[in-house]
């Protein structure tokens, strides 16, 4: 791995998780289960295996979908969501059998329709379906629908979005990550659809991309606490806090080290409160697959500072078709992508989960 400047790059640590019998276009883990979920390119089957590596069901076939390009999950319902590039429309999944539930959407260019479908989340606040898409409604590059199917709101015109690929959205505000695979950046719109920031360049440096697709977000929870993103935060952000708290902080003589400053004068519950809502610009990070660059998997910050790069090789081939790296972030914040047919682990160390003892080989048996 190599690491960037950002701090706590020397946290992340990369390990072999395991062999795979098939080349996979996308990897995601449910929360619910932490099953793995694959499917091949142009294949109709979603395959699950356990993190064992146990094979256990496929789900769909040539009926209900041709070319699934992403899945995802509705924790609250219990249901398991595959976006088609083929049939254009959002098939869900649900039950204890996973049988065909309904879908969302469908081909077309009006407003609610999709053309040219790209990538695929779910807010779990509160089960909307988010969906990109590079054709359809002149202005609604993103899409957004209920749980139920409602198309909600659309947005992300010509001039903020030209081919948006991996989407991903910020469980704490909704906010919406969106890679442009064209302009090589990086976008973040909030969940009402306002243009909140953009980063990134063309290239093959740190915090460049060529061609950008899947992304993910690391936030602070039980595998990746505060004090973990704290440290790897920008400097800039561990300063304000720094600022704060001296601000408002108390000498041995109970006096204000800061008399002038007014923090000193607000109770400890409005302080935090001030510094959670910073936290919602710093803590976190990005993980960032590319799909014809050099370097498979990056980690930036929120504010698009490098992080780190995760190891592995991309194949000639591979460059040439512009395949994404298979990438996903489970709930304990461990990242798992695909290079080559191996699956590897990515996170601090205390994180990484043991390899399967004896696993060799994932195949459908």
């Amino acid at each position: 791995m190599e690491a960037g400047e950002g701090g706590g790059a020397q946290d992340f640590q990369v390990q072999e998780y395991a062999h795979l019998a098939a080349w996979f276009e996308n990897v995601s883990i449910s929360p619910s289960t932490g099953n793995f979920f694959f499917n091949a390119y142009n294949n109709e089957w979603i395959l699950e295996f356990t993190s064992a590596g146990e094979y256990r069901r496929k789900l769909g076939g040539s009926r209900d979908l041709k070319h699934p390009i992403a899945i995802a999950f509705n924790v609250k319902e219990d249901t398991i969501l595959v976006l088609d590039y083929a049939f254009c429309v959002v098939t869900v999944f649900g039950g204890s059998d996973a049988r065909l539930k309904g879908t969302i959407s469908g081909p077309g260019r009006e407003k609610g329709k999709l053309s040219i479908p790209t990538g695929m989340t779910v807010d779990q606040r509160n089960g909307n379906v988010i969906v990109t898409q590079t054709g359809g409604f002149p202005g609604c590059k993103i899409n957004v629908f209920s749980s139920k199917g409602t198309f909600l709101r659309g947005f992300g015109r010509e001039d903020q979005l030209v081919v948006p690929r991996g989407v991903t959205v910020d469980s704490r505000n909704g906010n919406l990550w969106v890679a442009d695979a064209k302009n090589d950046c990086i976008v973040l719109f909030s969940a009402w659809g306002a243009l909140l920031r953009k980063f990134g360049a063309s290239g093959t440096a740190h915090g460049q991309f060529t061609w950008p697709n899947k992304l993910g977000l690391l936030l602070p929870n039980a595998g990746w606490t505060n004090r973990d993103v704290f440290r790897s935060a920008p400097k800039e952000f561990q300063l304000i806090v720094k600022a704060v708290y001296m601000m408002a902080s108390h000498d041995a003589s109970k006096e204000p080290r800061h008399p002038e400053a007014p923090f000193h004068q607000l109770p400890l519950e409005i302080l935090f409160l001030i510094i959670e809502f910073l936290s919602l610009e710093y803590l976190g990070a990005l993980v960032v697959t590319d799909s014809h660059g050099t370097a498979p998997v990056q980690i930036l910050h929120l504010t698009g500072d490098h992080v780190a790069t995760l190891g592995g090789t991309r194949t000639p081939q591979d460059k040439a078709n512009r395949a994404a790296t298979p990438m996903c972030v489970a709930p304990d914040n461990v990242v798992y992508y695909i290079s080559g047919d191996k699956l590897y682990a990515a996170g601090p160390r205390s994180t990484l989960p043991t390899k399967p003892t004896g696993l060799l080989l994932w195949r459908v048996k």
